[in-house]
């Protein structure tokens, strides 16, 4: 019996799918468990960056501008390596290399996410804003 020829995975199509859903190329690529990192990693920056912004515009000054635009580059790190991973497993699995997924972006990763989460957590529980000064909810 004739063996099956494996189908050729398309980087490029690999990384555009990844361009519209962080870890979708992984998924393509039959990555399924960097696909769910890559996903989950973004999601839960994205999560923590919407708590930032709400606890910003109540509570304007008590976060510094420097902390939301380290939370708000974090998802498009992600992001972005998560379109450059997809296309270049997408060519290993063309050339027959086995997955060699950088230990270090996968520590990386972790790292961010990690440092995004200390920084809510010392921001909202250890040094909570002072909610009676903002002036949004002075008006209600």
């Amino acid at each position: 019996m004739e063996k099956l020829k494996k189908r050729k995975k398309d980087p490029l199509f690999a990384g555009f799918l990844s361009f519209f859903l962080v870890g979708l190329g992984q998924f393509y690529n039959k990555d399924w468990l960097k696909g769910i990192v890559f996903l989950c990693g973004s999601v839960s920056i994205g999560i923590l960056l919407i708590i930032l912004i709400v606890l910003a515009i109540l509570a304007p000054g008590e976060i510094g501008i420097s902390t939301l635009v380290l939370i708000a580059s974090a998802p498009f790190l992600v992001w972005g390596y998560s379109i450059i991973e997809a296309a270049r497993r997408a060519k290993a699995i063309n050339e027959g290399k086995e997955d060699a997924f950088p230990l270090l972006a996968l520590i990386l990763i972790e790292l961010v996410l990690l440092i995004s989460l200390c920084l809510i957590i010392e921001m909202v529980i250890l040094h909570p804003p002072d909610l009676k000064r903002a002036k949004i909810l002075r008006r209600l």
